[in-house]
């Protein structure tokens, strides 16, 4: 067509003769398409009537990178037929020796009348710029096309074939940087002006941004999310808003063929996906019992551990059970933090167990902040029961879940019931009985210590799941007079429960070594049993032990029988 005449139909339909950009973007879009492309800014042109023969799509047995483009014909009423057998896609394609001068590169190709155009972002604007599914403005159109190839069809594509770079690309980032994904799709998130990506209506880049999606989603999120409960779209609620809209069209009846062949589909089993969420962990305050039950397990389950501790020597006696389990050592003192911020490495899941000091909570609040300054990619934190009460241990430990939620990373709490492994302190075997200052048919939650390092390694390993959660571990339900009864079944002699009076019940406890502020808080904590106060017998509802377990906790019975050599 004459210059003159193109500017004068660029004209009619919006575009300015001042507008080169405008002007650029429209000839582009009529070269390309003849008269079916009204293209380039402007107003949305009228959809052109359906063709007299139906249009083709040459692409694989499914409609993958062709959903879009098949999407829009169907909504659209147009008809298409799907061209799926090799011989056929190959006489179209340059990529597989096609000497056609029509020959295309690859996969899919769309042909309409005389038009021939491949590839899926090329293929999805001329179906929507043909067809009635224009975006408002073409430049920005094509790059936000551009922006969702780049973060899923060679972002997420490259990073999918390890778990490491994986992980790496959807949560913990590299070198302390947010982790690309987020990046990438946050900003296509940020630009979704409307219900749909430029406003009230669907474009050929809604129908785009919904084939990948989809495809994401069939071949590797919903085996992650399944292998992990890692749901890799959850901090994107508009993208998957118009994904959902789009999704939920019935023309989608009318596409038969499968988003993509099951060869595509990650198995839950693999190796990206298997160690996906098994980071290295960094465990402060680990010389204790909870601190080496944990890192034991870990450990079992493949993870990679450093134990934080005062004494970095492997040799010193509180370390032996974690040198047994095969961990190395780092110093990281809670109360020196320039040790923390040396040892913690940014990307890494860093566990606190906070000591048990009067000021337990200055001291593990030291230790989230350095993982918040230094770049970990999680934090988790033991609590207790009663967190949140107004007694002692209920306010240190309600501090430091505070200090971990507002910390800006990513967090879990788990909140620890009394340990059955106390009853190991009782004089069972000289004296026949259990005291405690409370009554013997009081029902309370007691979990072991190898139950809680179970626990706390399947919650730091499935994270994502778990991720900024407070997490109420119970273990068993159970009473004292059942415990009494458990022993003396596993040591075959008479074993009686006692009820001790607060007073004599504390004496016993700073008698034993116990810091006074201990053992009163100890006594509160049997007061709010007395009490029957929901923080000391977790409801079935709210206990996630079976489920960080995948099993029943250690019973009552099965605990005294393991352990009645203690006694014996």
């Amino acid at each position: 067509m004459d210059p003159a005449k193109l500017i004068e139909l660029a004209a009619s339909l919006g575009v300015a003769a001042d507008d080169k950009a405008g002007l650029v973007s429209f000839v582009l879009g009529y070269a390309q398409a003849s008269k079916k492309l009204a293209g380039g800014a402007g107003p949305t042109p009228t959809p052109a009537p359906a063709p007299s023969q139906p249009v083709q799509i040459y692409y694989w047995p499914f409609h993958g990178r062709a959903g879009a483009a098949m999407r829009m014909l169907a909504e659209a009423n147009i008809p298409f037929e799907h061209v799926s057998a090799f011989p056929k896609i190959a006489g179209k394609c340059a990529l597989f020796g096609s000497q056609d001068t029509q020959a295309v590169m690859a996969p899919p190709v769309l042909v309409d009348g005389e038009l021939t155009v491949s590839q899926s972002v090329s293929v999805a604007r001329y179906v929507g710029q043909t067809y009635g599914f224009s975006a408002p403005n073409d430049a920005c159109g094509f790059q936000m096309a551009m922006n969702l190839v780049d973060t899923f069809e060679v972002e997420l594509s490259k990073n999918a074939k390890s778990s490491k770079d994986l992980r790496d690309f959807l949560v913990d980032g590299v070198g302390g940087k947010p982790p690309r994904f987020k990046t990438l799709l946050g900003a296509i998130e940020r630009a979704i002006t409307g219900p749909y990506i430029f406003g009230e209506k669907p474009s050929w880049v809604d129908f785009l941004l919904t084939q990948q999606v989809a495809f994401a989603r069939f071949a590797l999120f919903d085996p992650l999310k399944k292998a992990t409960g890692h749901d890799a779209l959850v901090d994107f609620p508009k993208c998957l808003s118009i994904y959902n809209a789009i999704d939920a069209l019935e023309s989608k009846a009318k596409i038969e063929t499968p988003v993509a062949g099951p060869s595509f589909a990650k198995s839950p089993d693999s190796e990206e996906l298997k160690y996906f969420n098994k980071p290295n962990v960094l465990i402060i305050g680990a010389s204790g019992s909870c601190g080496t039950s944990l890192a034991k397990a870990l450990v079992a389950k493949g993870v990679t551990v450093t134990a934080g501790v005062r004494n970095p020597d492997p040799e010193a006696p509180k370390n032996a059970g974690l040198k047994s389990a095969g961990v190395t050592f780092v110093e990281a003192d809670m109360g020196k933090p320039e040790t923390l911020e040396a040892a913690i490495k940014a990307g890494s899941v860093v566990f606190v167990v906070a000591p048990g000091t009067e000021n337990r909570a200055e001291l593990a609040i030291n230790a989230i902040n350095a993982a918040a300054k230094n770049g970990a990619a999680h934090i988790g934190i033991i609590s207790v029961a009663s967190a949140g009460t107004t007694g002692v241990f209920g306010t240190q430990f309600r501090a430091i879940e505070n200090a971990a939620a507002s910390s800006g990373t990513d967090f879990t709490a788990f909140r620890l019931p009394f340990f059955m492994d106390n009853i190991l302190g009782q004089p069972i075997g000289d004296a026949s009985a259990i005291f405690l200052p409370v009554a013997g048919d009081v029902e309370v939650t007691l979990v072991t210590v190898d139950d809680i390092g179970e626990a706390l390694a399947a919650g730091i390993i499935n994270r994502g799941k778990y991720r900024n959660a407070i997490l109420k571990v119970g273990g068993t339900r159970t009473t004292h007079d059942a415990i009494a009864a458990a022993f003396a079944k596993a040591l075959g002699k008479e074993v009686k429960f006692t009820q001790v009076s607060d007073e004599v019940a504390l004496q016993s406890l700073t008698g034993s070594g116990w810091p006074e502020w201990q053992a009163k808080a100890a006594i509160e904590l049997y007061q709010l049993q007395m009490a029957h106060d929901h923080t000391m017998c977790v409801p079935e509802g709210d206990d996630k032990t079976k489920e960080l377990l995948g099993r029943d906790p250690t019973s009552v019975e099965a605990f005294a029988e393991a352990h009645k050599g203690v006694f014996a």
